[in-house]
C-alpha cells in the first residue's frame, strides 16, 4: 500500500466494519436468515466435526446433526420471523451451560468448513447469546478487509471517483446487514465486490507499475471467493471473464504472463473447493416434493416473477425477507444503477456496452439456470442475495468505464456529479437501517410516534441510529478522501491513448 494511501484505506475500512457492526446490534441475534444454521456450524467446526458424518433422527427422517453448546441451540426458526407484527420481545435464550454438549440438527452441515473455521473461534470461551455478537463483528471485518481491497483497487484508476460512485451503489443496505450477521453469503459477496474490482482497475487501465500490487490483490479475492460456498467458482469464472472484455488487445500477453502466480493460487483454492463439494456430495438429492416444476414452462414462469423479488432482496429486504426497506429506497437506487447504465451505453465502447448488457441478462439467466436442477426438490428457494456476487459488478463496471473516459470526466467536473449520487445514496442507508429498526423495536404495524419499545437493542435504538448516521456520513467522505490522494503510477493507458500518470495532486470531487 502506497504511504499517500495508508491512512485513508484504514479510516476506510474501519468505517466499513463500524456499519456492519452497527447492522449487527441493531439485528436480533438469530435474526437473519439461516443464521441459526450458520451458528451450530461454526460451533462444530472448531470443536473437530469438519465432515458432516454425524445423524440423528428427527420427526421421523434421518437429518445432519452436530454437537454444540446448550447455550447456542437456539431454534432453527425464530418466534418472530416472517411475522413483522411481532418483535424479537418473543425470544428467549436457550438455557443450560455452555460446557455441555447437546446434539441439534445441523442444516448447513455440508458447507466449506472455511468461514466457520474463523467465526467459531469465540465459541470456544463461554459460549452463548454475546457470543454471537462477536462472531458477527468478526464477519463484519472479514467483509469491511474486502471492500476496502475494493476500495484501494479503485484508486489506482486514472479518474477514480466514478469508480468509487460504482462501489458506494454496489454496497448495498443488504451487503452492510448481512455483514453484520453469521453468515458465509456475507464474506462470498464481499469477495466477489473485491475480485471485481481488481480485475476491472487492473484490466481496464494497464499499468506496469501497478501489476504486483493488482495481482496480489486479485489473488486474495479470489481466493476467498471461491472457498466462501458452493457456487462461488462458478461466479469466479464470470467474473473473469467479463473483466477481461476490457482488457486492452495489446495487453493479453504481459498480463498472462503476470497473472501467472494468482492463476496457480485461485486454482489450487478452486481444487480443494470444488474436492470438497464432491465430497459432501448435493443438497438436491431427494425425492420429487414439487412435481409442477418438472415442467420448464412453469418452472420459468414463476421465475420471472420472481424477479422483482430479487431485485429488491439485493437492495434490501431484512429479517428473514420480512422487512423490505422504504419503497423509495428502491426507487431512488435503482434509478442511480440506471443512470450509471445508461451513461455507459451512451459514452462507452463496443466491448464496454456488451459486458453491461451481459451483467443485466445473467441478473435475469443465473437464478433460472442455477436453480433448476433443485427445482423439483426444494422448490423456488432462489434468494437475491445468492447471486449479489455476481451482481454487485454491474455498478463497478459502470463506475470503472465511466472514470475511463475522458468526456464523461469533463461532463462531471463540478464536485455535485460526485456528491449527488453519493449522498444520495447515505440517505438511504440510514432509511433502511431506521426501518430496520422499526420493524425489530416496535413491530411494522405500530406508529414511530407515542410508542413504548417493545425490544431494545444493545445501547439502545436512538443511540445506534445516531451512530449510524455519523458512520455512514463519514463513511460518504472517507470515499471523497481515497478519490483525492495522487494516483502513484509513471505510465498508464488510457483506452487506446497513452496519457501522462505523474504524481500531482487530484482536485477533491
Amino acid at each position: 500500500m502506497r504511504s499517500g494511501h495508508r491512512t485513508p484505506a484504514i479510516a476506510f475500512f474501519l468505517l466499513t466494519w463500524l456499519l456492519g457492526a452497527l447492522w449487527a446490534l441493531a439485528t436480533p441475534v438469530m435474526g437473519v436468515p439461516d443464521e441459526p444454521a450458520h451458528v451450530v456450524r461454526a460451533a462444530s467446526v472448531v470443536r473437530g466435526q469438519v465432515l458432516d458424518n454425524s445423524t440423528m433422527e428427527q420427526d421421523g427422517k434421518t437429518v445432519a446433526s452436530a454437537r454444540v453448546p446448550e447455550t447456542l441451540a437456539w431454534p432453527p426458526t425464530p418466534c418472530y420471523a416472517l411475522h413483522v407484527d411481532l418483535t424479537p420481545a418473543c425470544e428467549t435464550a436457550p438455557q443450560g451451560r455452555g460446557d455441555v454438549l447437546v446434539e441439534v440438527e445441523s442444516k448447513a452441515a455440508g458447507y466449506n468448513p472455511v468461514y466457520y473455521a474463523l467465526v467459531g473461534v469465540p465459541t470456544l470461551v463461554a459460549p452463548g447469546k454475546s457470543t454471537v455478537y462477536v462472531m458477527r463483528f468478526l464477519t463484519a471485518g472479514l467483509v469491511a478487509a474486502l471492500v476496502a481491497l475494493a476500495a484501494l483497487a479503485l484508486t489506482e484508476l486514472r479518474a477514480p471517483r466514478w469508480g468509487l460512485v460504482g462501489l458506494a451503489a454496489a454496497v448495498t443496505p443488504m451487503v452492510l446487514f448481512l455483514a453484520g450477521s453469521v453468515n458465509p453469503n456475507a464474506v462470498e459477496i464481499g469477495a466477489g465486490l473485491a475480485l471485481w474490482a481488481a480485475l476491472l482497475a487492473w484490466f481496464s487501465q494497464p499499468d506496469p507499475a501497478l501489476d504486483r500490487s493488482r495481482a496480489i490483490r486479485a489473488a486474495v479475492a479470489g481466493t476467498v471467493l471461491v472457498l466462501s460456498r458452493g457456487l462461488a467458482p462458478g461466479f469466479f469464472v464470470l467474473i473473469v471473464a467479463g473483466s477481461l472484455l476490457l482488457l486492452p488487445r495489446g495487453e493479453w500477453r504481459r498480463t498472462a504472463s503476470v497473472a501467472r502466480i494468482p492463476i496457480a493460487v485461485v486454482g489450487a483454492a478452486t481444487v480443494v473447493a470444488l474436492a470438497w463439494t464432491a465430497s459432501v456430495g448435493s443438497v438436491w438429492t431427494g425425492g420429487v416434493a414439487h412435481p409442477e416444476y418438472e415442467g420448464l414452462r412453469r418452472y420459468v414462469h414463476d421465475m420471472l416473477v420472481s424477479l422483482n423479488g430479487f431485485e429488491r432482496q439485493m437492495i434490501g429486504v431484512f429479517g428473514w425477507l420480512d422487512t423490505p426497506a422504504p419503497e423509495h429506497v428502491y426507487t431512488l437506487w435503482i434509478g442511480i444503477l440506471g443512470f450509471l447504465v445508461f451513461a455507459v451505453l451512451a459514452i462507452g465502447g463496443r466491448r464496454e456496452r456488451l459486458l453491461v448488457l451481459g451483467l443485466l441478462a445473467l441478473s435475469v439467466l443465473f437464478p433460472i439456470v442455477a436453480q433448476y436442477p433443485a427445482a423439483t426438490t426444494l422448490g423456488l428457494i432462489w434468494q437475491g442475495r445468492y447471486h449479489l456476487p455476481l451482481m454487485v459488478g454491474l455498478p463497478l463496471v459502470a463506475g470503472v468505464v465511466l472514470a475511463s473516459s475522458e468526456r464523461w470526466e469533463a461532463l462531471t467536473a463540478g464536485r455535485w456529479a460526485f456528491w449527488a449520487p453519493v449522498g444520495t445514496l447515505a440517505v438511504l442507508q440510514v432509511g433502511s437501517y431506521l426501518q430496520a429498526l422499526h420493524r425489530n423495536v416496535i413491530g411494522l404495524a405500530a406508529d414511530w410516534f407515542g410508542f413504548q419499545p417493545l425490544w431494545q437493542p444493545p445501547l439502545g435504538w436512538v443511540a445506534l441510529t445516531l451512530a449510524y448516521a455519523c458512520a455512514v456520513a463519514a463513511w460518504t467522505v472517507s470515499l471523497v478522501r481515497l478519490g483525492s490522494v495522487p494516483r502513484p503510477s509513471t505510465a498508464t493507458r488510457f483506452g487506446n491513448e497513452r496519457v501522462s500518470a505523474v504524481p500531482e495532486a487530484r482536485r477533491a470531487p
